[in-house]
């Protein structure tokens, strides 16, 4: 079974395509309409309001009205060209991808365990130099607790400043 159909000299196929759009990445909004038979899934993307620069990160897939059959994937080359049939219904999603950080997305990564390492050393070392500096006595206390967290938070906070040092922004 072949989900697209093409439409040659103008001839008007008679019915309805069902197309689900989820056309933000980030998001949960969704439509979901029947368009007349005859646009491409260029259009259809163009109908749900894709910008640009996002276009190029969404799925389309096909299958029949029931959603029996196994879906199919269309290629991004067909999208201008190709037709689904009637009575298919069409899903467009658009998915987050890239990474933020150029080239696979290993400086996102970095970025992330060195985050949560300066946190983890933040937690650790938040108690021992709140005890160091107010000694045992105090330890339990009010302003133990409150310089505790105070250190916590200025050692867990460093782990983005160190990030951009040893990797700086591709920009500078």
């Amino acid at each position: 079974m072949t989900a697209c159909a093409r439409i040659e000299g103008g001839q008007e196929v008679v019915g309805t395509v069902r197309l689900i759009g989820l056309p933000h990445p980030f998001s949960s909004e969704r439509s979901d309409e029947h368009l007349p038979v005859g646009a491409t899934f260029s259009e259809m993307i163009d109908h749900l309001g894709v910008k640009p620069q996002i276009r190029a990160f969404c799925h389309i897939v096909v299958c029949d009205r029931e959603m029996k059959a196994e879906p199919q994937i269309v290629p991004p080359h067909l999208w201008e060209c190709a037709r689904p049939k009637a009575g298919m219904v069409v899903t467009v999603r658009a998915v987050p991808a890239g990474g933020g950080g150029g080239k696979g997305g290993g400086k996102m990564i970095f970025g992330l365990v060195l985050g949560l390492a300066f946190a983890a050393i933040g937690f650790y070392l938040g108690p021992l130099a709140a005890g160091l500096m107010l000694g045992k006595e105090l330890a339990g206390t009010f302003g133990f607790s409150l310089l505790s967290g105070a250190i916590s938070a200025a050692v867990g906070n460093k782990g983005p400043m160190v990030h951009g040092c040893l990797l700086p922004p591709e920009g500078l």
